[in-house]
């Protein structure tokens, strides 16, 4: 249970993360990279 809903929230901060790479590529990649390796960090 909690880990559809997990991911479906994880699927939706994606699709935003994108839009906002194209905005703010630089800016934004270390900050995409940390929840990035949150993220993996979990699925362990």
């Amino acid at each position: 249970m909690f880990l559809e809903v997990f991911v479906k929230r994880w699927e939706k901060i994606l699709s935003r993360a994108r839009v906002m790479i194209e905005n703010h590529r630089e800016d934004i990649k270390d900050n995409l990279d940390f929840l990035n390796t949150i993220f993996l960090s979990f699925m362990k």
